[in-house]
């Protein structure tokens, strides 16, 4: 198996009243989907999302256990482009200095990352493994080979 960067990923479906929709933004060269707005919205959002990946969702906050990576190896292959995220981030009304109230973004996101994604970068991940495994054993075995006999390992590979 080659460079991971060559191996070509399910992607997830993006629901069809989007692709119609100002209201959701893509993060430009990637496939992040982000859309902002009030409670009442989100349940809107999350049963359009749910719809068009019914049963591949997973939090994004456990993807890191779930693939076996740092949550800042989950953030630079979503913004690399490789891996789809759907985000909401709540907006909530506050009232400013002057009286007046404004909505502004809060620092609550729920965010969402396609299952079967993680599952073939896992399953990925777990191949070049067993290969860097495979090839570390081999290297051992040679080296074992050219020591003296009294010196050289015994027993099962660990």
């Amino acid at each position: 198996m080659g460079a991971m960067d060559d191996v070509e990923l399910p992607f997830g479906n993006i629901p069809a009243i989007w692709m119609r929709s100002a209201v959701i933004e893509r993060i430009p060269n990637t496939r992040w989907f982000v859309e902002r707005g009030g409670l009442v919205s989100f349940r809107h959002w999350l049963e359009e999302v749910h719809k068009a990946n019914p049963g591949d969702l997973l939090p994004m906050q456990w993807a890191p256990q779930y693939v076996g990576v740092s949550r800042p190896a989950i953030r630079k292959r979503a913004i690399s482009g490789r891996l789809t995220v759907f985000t909401f981030s709540v907006v909530v009304p506050v009232k400013t200095m002057l009286g007046r109230v404004e909505d502004r973004e809060s620092r609550t996101t729920f965010d969402y990352l396609v299952k079967s994604e993680c599952e073939a970068w896992r399953d990925e991940l777990f191949d070049q493994r067993e290969e860097e495994r495979e090839a570390y054993f081999a290297e051992r075995e040679r080296r074992d080979r050219l020591l003296p006999k009294a010196h050289r390992k015994k027993g099962r590979k660990s």
